[in-house]
Formats: structure tokens, sequence, C-alpha cells
């Protein structure tokens, strides 16, 4: 009404709505590919993701390129955790972060987990 922008995509790549935005599919990713490392981890472009903290071990390290000092890492149990808290223990700039609970469990902990930059 006012000839107000709206919407605006720079030549970055990078959008600016000034209402909502709704979409019936969202995908967050990057194009690299995937490759593996001596450690025998994958190095990851993932910025979201499934892990898994095996039995009788207290933390899993989870490689993503994308970890960076100033990210919000979101990690939800999709398994028992025996009443114990599963929590992000650290996270380390370009290349990942670590995931665990304070005690072991005879049982493996499957978690969703999603690095927001």
């Amino acid at each position: 009404q006012d000839n107000l922008a709206v919407a605006s995509i720079d030549s970055g790549g990078n959008a600016t709505f000034s209402g909502t935005l709704a979409t019936s599919r969202l995908v967050i990713a990057d194009t690299g590919t995937l490759t593996g490392s001596t450690s025998a981890s994958i190095a990851s472009n993932a910025v979201i993701g499934v892990g898994t903290l095996p039995a009788h071990t207290r933390d899993v390290f989870i490689p993503s390129r994308k970890v960076t000092g100033n990210s919000y890492i979101y990690v939800t149990p999709i398994s028992s955790t025996n009443n114990n808290v599963l929590y992000l223990k650290a996270k380390y700039d370009g290349s990942g972060f670590t995931v665990g609970m304070d005690i072991g469990i005879p049982t493996e902990v499957r978690f969703n987990w999603w690095v927001i930059n």
C-alpha cells in the first residue's frame, strides 16, 4: 500500500522478508560433498542429523564443519536416557561438537541434532 519493500534478495543470496515466510518444505543443507577423514569419521557439511551415544559411554563427537563458536546446537533424545540428561558438552569451531551425559548407561541413546548459525 505504501510502496514499501516486503522482500529482498541481495547478490550473496541473503533474503529478507518483512512478514511471515510459509513453505510446504524446507531443505537446510549445503551442496558440498562428504569426504572421509584419516580418523575414519566423516567430515560433514550437515547442519541437522541423528546421532547415537553408545551404551556405557559418556560422550560422542559429531563432526560438522558448520559449527562455530556462535552456533546454537539443539539436541533432542529420541530414545530413553534412563532419566539422565543428554546435553551439549562442547563445540569446536569448524569441526563439530560433543554430546553426552554425566554417566554412561547400559543402552545406547539416539538423538536428533540441529546446528543453527
